[in-house]
């Protein structure tokens, strides 16, 4: 089996600094105020898709429990496991070279997905 994963990862603080780069602005809040401002914000999915996610995010960086109409988290889920991707970098060049998530590979997202400009929190 193979496991085909980004193998250099990167603090989600790069990402943040590599957005903020491309001129987007934002206010950088700790997880659990961006999780707290999730569930007060828009419960409409369309209009924020992150809150489809808000058990698994409120398992990761809170001990509040999601409300009661949100899709449960699996409590009996298995701890994570960390992937190693050696024998994948053995066999796959393309793998091997792929770029680091950094300020030039962010640039190139936002350029083909553009975001909206405007301040909001992550």
């Amino acid at each position: 089996m193979h496991a085909v994963l980004q193998p250099r990862l990167v603090p989600f603080s790069d990402i943040l600094d590599s957005l903020a780069a491309t001129g987007m602005t934002f206010e950088r809040v700790p997880p659990v105020d961006w999780v707290e401002r999730l569930r007060k914000g828009p419960q409409d999915p369309v209009a924020n898709p992150a809150i489809k996610l808000l058990a698994f995010f409120e398992s990761k960086y809170t001990s509040q429990p999601a409300p009661a109409n949100a899709v449960p988290a699996d409590a009996a889920a298995p701890p994570r496991r960390s992937l190693d991707c050696t024998r994948t970098l053995a066999t796959s060049s393309s793998l091997r070279g792929a770029p680091v998530v950094g300020k030039e590979l962010v640039a190139r997202y936002v350029e083909v997905r553009p975001c909206p400009r405007s301040s909001s929190s992550v």
